[in-house]
């Protein structure tokens, strides 16, 4: 938004990158104000729905978002104080963030369907439009910097470049875990559904089991 909207902001990009071209456009920020209100409705859900005891953000997580947000509001303190730094130069800053945390956000969801050995439950749709925004918005980089013959522009803009590979990346796994690791979700949840029963079932025979009782030895005397 600052890029697109802010002149001064603009101002700082273009006499550090005289020749640059901005890769920022309208739909780079309706994407994350869409993805601001779709999270914050998700946030809300997490207070009004019912929960099992057990679910809860954990420990890391909350060290880690600390630590970033921490990091922003130092940034802001800093900058004005401090000369060789620009605006810019914290709007870069906030781009690392959203790197970092969209290299985090989907390694759960990664290990989960590893330790599981399935994806049933979870929807591959989300994945299919993930990765063709990433790839579309890699394309729109390129056309950019083709259609003003200025390649190197690419690399002004490395949060929109590197949340495009990420999503990639990462999506490119979910791809290979849903089509080709455990493409059978339904055998398999049968599979460790008898796995369980078969495991309960003996553990209850085993609570079921008469006692045997010891023989009276007052009969005997």
């Amino acid at each position: 938004m600052g890029l697109l909207w802010i002149d001064e902001l603009q101002a700082e990009y273009f006499d550090r990158n005289p020749t640059g071209v901005l890769h920022v456009r309208l739909n780079d920020v309706i994407f994350p104000l869409y993805a601001l209100v779709c999270t914050a409705a998700q946030i809300a859900q997490c207070f009004f729905y019912k929960r099992e005891p057990q679910q809860r953000v954990s420990t890391t997580c909350r060290i880690i978002s600390a630590v970033l947000i921490l990091s922003a509001l130092i940034g802001c303190v800093v900058v004005p104080l401090v000369d060789s730094l620009l605006w810019l130069d914290l709007l870069y800053w906030l781009s690392y963030i959203k790197l970092i945390i969209t290299a985090i956000k989907y390694t759960p969801q990664l290990w989960e369907n590893y330790q599981r050995k399935s994806t049933a439950g979870w929807s591959i749709y989300q994945v299919i439009l993930d990765f063709t925004g990433g790839s579309l918005s890699l394309v729109q980089m390129f056309l950019l910097a083709g259609n003003y013959d200025d390649w190197l522009s690419i690399l002004t803009d490395p949060a929109k470049l590197g949340l495009g590979l990420l999503s990639i990346f990462f999506n490119i796994f979910f791809f290979i875990q849903h089509y080709c690791l455990y493409k059978n979700p339904e055998k398999r949840k049968s599979s460790l559904d008898s796995e369980y029963l078969e495991k309960n079932g003996q553990l209850k025979n085993e609570k079921e089991a008469p006692v045997q009782n010891m023989p009276d030895s007052s009969t005997h005397m």
